[in-house]
């Protein structure tokens, strides 16, 4: 099983057609299978700066449910 926190740190899990909100914008999940994750990003507010990102905590837990975490980073850079 693969869950991805949302900005208020709620797991979601990934299936086909998820939105995840961010705190700047939205990711979607596009599709999963054969190990892969494909996502689109869609901004939703003004940014300040080129060193804004959008952090989401990617957990996947294996047939003994055990978990390992990484983040994935969205940086955003030049909005306007």
């Amino acid at each position: 099983m693969v869950t991805i926190a949302d900005k208020n740190g709620n797991a979601v899990v990934v299936t086909n057609g998820a939105n995840i909100l961010g705190q700047d914008g939205t990711l979607h999940i596009d599709s999963i299978g054969g190990g892969t994750i494909a996502y689109t990003y869609t901004l939703t507010t003004n940014t300040n700066g080129d060193t804004t990102h959008d952090d989401f905590v990617v957990t996947v837990k294996d047939q003994d449910n055990d978990p390992a975490s990484s983040t994935l980073v969205i940086d955003i850079v030049d909005d306007v």
